[in-house]
């Protein structure tokens, strides 16, 4: 039904005023507005309802509308276009087939009357379409059947009529248009007849002497043009498909003027911008000119007839333009984007036997930047230690250059400090560790740092303790269906018997593991024990205290399995499911035997199913862990075991040695209630072995170990009963304090290590 838009059009154009999106000034464009044309309409906008004119036409612009009929997805903008021949690659999707059956073919662009449109002379239409329609009769640019109207038939060839009032004398293309495939169509009455191009070639011409009579106000929308359907066919010959450039042009342009037109597509033409491989630093965008120093590679699209001849160049800061040998494809590689290319502007030129283009819009200039990646901050951020003890700190950084690393102590730069890792004796009280990395061109920097407390004496770590930083323990779990951790009359209690649990305590500073004793009393009672288990574990996983695992199938993950990795656990499992048997095992990582961890071990006469609490004694020193397993009901009943590990806890612990330290546990669907008790954690101190090594008849070599720990001094004394005094200082050889001495038949002399510890 033919209805009139003209007030609905007019009033959207008012209260929607769009986004604006104009055309780029390109090599098509500028060919295009030297033949003043009376509009062009490059359909290239993203939003809004207004068809932008930008033809420069001084008598007036005619911006169209497009209208739906408030209807949705009858036209859809910013839809894939012919190229980069015109800049931004967009055009107009008219009726779609899905939004068209829905809702009628009512999508349109709409253009009010204007004098300068209702051309009765030579004129020239031009539109690039993408069609695949069949069938119907569709008008692509209309102005009434008495004036011009360029049409696609029911089977998909081109039509062009300048309506001179004897019917429609129409020239009729040869070739579909309706392949899918971008096509100019131009449509030319040159005063003696009609013709029809597609993509610059002339497929007919028919005479025709009279000019067009204009349009036909008669109708209600007569007088005005419409771009996707006839003005007098108002939805009866909408057109299906994609269009933009659509252009009207005063005169008639020759055979030669149109083919050299459309062979400017054949002209090397470039997209907006150079592009380079992001290497994932912030800020690093493919199609930004900032990179960062390496390997970058430059990356241009460039389309146009075949053969292209491409060639990468660059100019320097002192604008010096220079060619780069052997660069010649699409894609250019900078092997080491150092600081020195900063400023540099890289283009490429592109060549075919149409012309060439510099492409120089293109062009891209690089600020080169060294990036850190600092992988995370030096953890645990809080540390306690016995004076003495070697802390150790390892920091994970990447960098575009070689990076240099620089530790200090309370802001006081250690000399020797240069490496990713770093070792440093406990000091008495608390102090700041930080370390600072910088690039190799020192345009990066990055730090990080962390706090520890020196004690005199190893501290004793209980469920009644407070840290330095006057921080307990964290208990972890959701009360109901997931568990959580409670202390309770002395007992941490673990799961509670009701059935599928998980819960974690860890205390609230980590602590120096390089050598440590634990003990506590495990007591499982229940009726079932399916998925009942527990681990003592140190750890410094990214959670830190609120470390805590899953339950995993019916309780086999014991709260410890994914998530608490860069840690070791000894495990305790009850749960005599598929290949697992009650026992226990020393594992890393969150992994539990269900887990890819190693193979519960039996525990010979002690039973963990049997009701009575078993005392768990730990001994780790020299990668070794020693277990002690005693029924507390049957003293006689004993276990012990031994675990080598086969590397230190500073490899498992992300290069640390400090670390939290607790328990998890988890039930299945047979639950028991499960606590720990009676636990006591501590620090050791390392025994130190003050070695003799003879030189010569009258000499002699004392050794012993400069670190683990730092703070023994050797005394020296002519009696047992002293007094003893402080040896010469010695010289520290590959981790070993050496003194020499010389003996020449004297007093006797005696010599011992003593540990100094902070003063009272």
């Amino acid at each position: 039904m033919k209805r009139s838009i003209k007030a609905v059009l007019l009033a959207a154009a008012v209260l929607l005023p769009p986004a604006v999106s104009r055309a780029q000034t390109t090599a098509y464009t500028a060919a295009l507005l030297s033949y003043g044309p009376l509009a062009y309409w490059p359909m290239n906008e993203s939003n809004g309802v207004t068809a932008y004119d930008d033809a420069r036409n001084p008598k007036g612009t005619n911006n169209g509308t497009y209208y739906g009929g408030n209807d949705p997805g009858v036209y859809i903008l910013g839809e894939p276009g012919p190229g980069y021949l015109f800049g931004t690659n967009t055009s107009v999707s008219l009726n779609p087939p899905a939004a068209a059956a829905n809702y009628g073919p009512v999508g349109v662009v709409y253009v009010a009357n204007e004098p300068d449109l209702n051309e009765t002379k030579s004129v020239t239409i031009i539109a690039w379409i993408n069609d695949t329609a069949t069938g119907t009769f569709a008008t692509l640019i209309g102005n009434s059947d008495q004036s011009y109207h360029i049409d696609i038939d029911q089977n998909g060839y081109a039509h062009f009529a300048d309506g001179n009032g004897a019917g429609d004398i129409v020239a009729v293309g040869t070739s579909l248009v309706n392949d899918g495939t971008w096509h100019q169509l131009v449509g030319v009455y040159d005063g003696a007849s009609n013709n029809i191009y597609v993509d610059g070639t002339l497929e007919n011409s028919t005479p025709c002497p009279t000019a067009p009579l204009g349009n036909d106000p008669s109708f209600p929308d007569g007088a005005y043009m419409e771009i996707g359907d006839s003005p007098e066919y108002y939805a009866g010959q909408a057109y299906s498909g994609y269009i933009c450039q659509v252009a009207i042009i005063p005169s008639a342009l020759s055979a030669a003027n149109v083919a050299a037109l459309y062979s400017v597509q054949t002209i090397p033409a470039c997209a907006p911008e150079i592009s380079h491989t992001a290497t994932g630093a912030p800020g690093d965008e493919p199609a930004t000119p900032v990179v960062y120093a390496g390997i970058v590679t430059l990356r241009a699209t460039v389309v146009g007839a075949l053969p292209l001849s491409l060639q990468w160049y660059y100019i320097d800061t002192s604008n010096q333009s220079n060619n780069i040998p052997g660069a010649n494809s699409a894609t250019y590689t900078i092997l080491d984007a150092s600081s020195n290319l900063d400023g540099y502007q890289y283009g490429i030129n592109a060549a075919n036997a149409y012309g060439t283009n510099s492409c120089g819009s293109q062009s891209v200039t690089l600020t080169v930047l060294d990036e850190i990646v600092l992988q995370s901050d030096l953890s645990p951020s809080n540390g306690e230690a016995y004076v003495g003890a070697p802390v150790t700190y390892t920091v994970f950084a990447g960098g575009d250059s070689p990076l240099s690393y620089q530790w200090s102590v309370d802001s006081v730069v250690v000399a020797a400090g240069t490496n990713s890792t770093f070792t440093t004796p406990a000091l008495c009280g608390q102090h700041t560790t930080q370390v600072n990395i910088t690039s190799t061109s020192g345009s990066a920097t990055a730090s990080s740092s962390a706090t520890y407390q020196g004690d005199a004496f190893p501290t004793p770590i209980k469920f009644s303790s407070l840290g330095w930083n006057n921080s307990g323990w964290a208990l972890n779990g959701t009360t109901g269906y997931y568990y959580g951790a409670q202390f309770s009359s002395g007992l941490l209690v673990l799961t509670d018997g009701g059935a599928s649990e998980v819960s974690s305590a860890f205390f609230g500073v980590a602590q120096y593991v390089g050598s440590f004793t634990a003990s506590y009393i495990y007591q499982a009672t229940g009726s079932g024990f399916e998925g009942n288990g527990v681990a003592f574990i140190v750890q410094n996983a990214a959670l830190g205290t609120n470390a805590m695992g899953e339950i995993g199938a019916a309780g086999t993950a014991l709260g410890y399995y994914p998530s608490i990795t860069n840690s070791a656990a000894f495990e305790i499992n009850i749960l005599p499911f598929s290949t697992d048997i009650p026992g226990i095992a020393l594992a890393t990582n969150g992994e539990t035997q269900f887990y890819g961890g190693p193979d519960y071990g039996p525990t010979g006469n002690v039973s963990f199913t049997n009701g009575d609490p078993i005392l768990v004694q730990l001994t780790w020193a020299n990668s070794n862990l020693a277990v002690r397993l005693t029924d507390q009901i049957t003293p006689s009943l004993t276990y012990f075991t031994n675990y080598n590990l086969g590397k230190s806890l500073t490899a498992i612990l992300s290069g640390t040695d400090l670390a939290y330290i607790g328990f998890s546990g988890a039930d299945g669907s047979l639950p028991s209630e499960q606590t720990i008790s009676n636990f006591t954690f501590t620090s050791t101190i390392p025994p130190v072995t003050l070695a003799l090594s003879s030189i010569t008849s009258n000499s002699f070599v004392l050794s012993w170990p400069a670190y683990n720990p730092a703070d023994f001094v050797l005394e020296q004394a002519t009696n047992l009963q002293g007094p003893w005094t402080l040896a010469p200082a010695p010289i520290v050889v590959a981790g070993v304090n050496t003194i020499a001495a010389n003996y020449n038949g004297g007093a006797q002399m005696f010599y011992k290590t003593v540990r100094q510890v902070c003063p009272p």
